[in-house]
């Protein structure tokens, strides 16, 4: 099934952008720089088993970066980060005020820690010519806090695309379908689309969950971006729910990056970039 999608969505981390480290050495170089070299930090492993603790728990106590709550996202990091240093042992570190110094280092240089992954710059150079073809909206979708946009022009994306939608701006999460419709709106995509022989809008994320059923559920067809597969394929076996009742076409594909979404459209311009030369689709 060939797509002609009014809206191509991607998600943000693990497919756009990778770590530059392991976030447990990021947190304990941070401590480490804002404190004296005397002073005993957490190991490494020790601070990412206490962050994910801790950033489960805030989640719980106030979902989508405390959205909606008292402070800022801001706040929610350092609570975060509060959580993780008192998990890993190092109680005495968060009266100090080399703790706050920390946390605000991690938060305003968010880019330090984040890299383009190797295909990203030839996957968008192809999405957004194909886009400008084809009247198409080229978006994020992610979940994170207001410094979404941000980041990406720090990295040197965020003109490719016509809008960068967080979670935290939304005010919904994915899978929550809200924040998928509210692309749709911002692509103008009206509801009639979706009566289509085939689906008005794809989404290309990381997460099973969130990316994967989060756009699923909202009508939208689906490329899984992860490293672990060798070559663009479709889902049919797997999520055999979401096929569609009179043909049988799935909606959901995997792929190991981002570039080979180009095999997945109908009338890609040409000729194309040699990532998405390295696999073509055919149904």
């Amino acid at each position: 099934m060939a797509l002609v999608p009014r809206l191509i969505s991607v998600s943000c981390f693990g497919t756009l952008v990778q770590r530059t480290r392991p976030r447990g050495q990021q947190i304990k170089h941070a401590l480490e720089k804002a404190f004296p070299p005397s002073t005993d930090v957490p190991s490494a492993a020790a601070l990412y088993q206490g962050y994910k603790s801790a950033f489960r728990k805030q989640s719980a106590v106030a979902p989508n970066f405390g959205k909606g709550t008292v402070g800022s996202s801001r706040i929610w990091w350092r609570d975060v980060m509060r959580e993780t240093v008192t998990g890993a042992g190092a109680f005495a570190l968060v009266s100090d005020r080399g703790f706050e110094i920390a946390c605000d280092h991690l938060y305003d240089n968010l880019h330090e820690n984040w890299e383009l992954c190797p295909t990203t710059e030839d996957a968008l150079s192809n999405l957004r010519s194909y886009c400008d073809l084809h009247d198409c909206r080229l978006g994020v979708v992610a979940n994170m806090d207001d410094r979404l946009p941000h980041l990406l022009a720090r990295l040197g994306i965020a003109d490719k695309f016509d809008f960068i939608l967080s979670s935290y701006d939304c005010g919904a999460e994915q899978p929550d379908p809200y924040i998928y419709f509210n692309a749709l709106a911002l692509s103008s995509v009206p509801p009639s689309s979706f009566q289509a022989a085939t689906p008005p809008a794809l989404h290309c994320g990381h997460l099973a969950m969130d990316d994967l059923h989060g756009a699923l559920g909202a009508g939208f067809a689906a490329m899984l971006v992860n490293t672990k597969f060798s070559t663009l394929s479709p889902l049919q076996q797997l999520i055999t729910e979401w096929q569609t009742a009179a043909n049988k076409a799935t909606r959901a594909w995997h792929s190991p990056h981002l570039g080979l979404a180009m095999g997945l459209l109908a009338n890609p311009m040409a000729p194309l970039q040699h990532l998405c030369n390295e696999t073509a689709f055919v149904q």
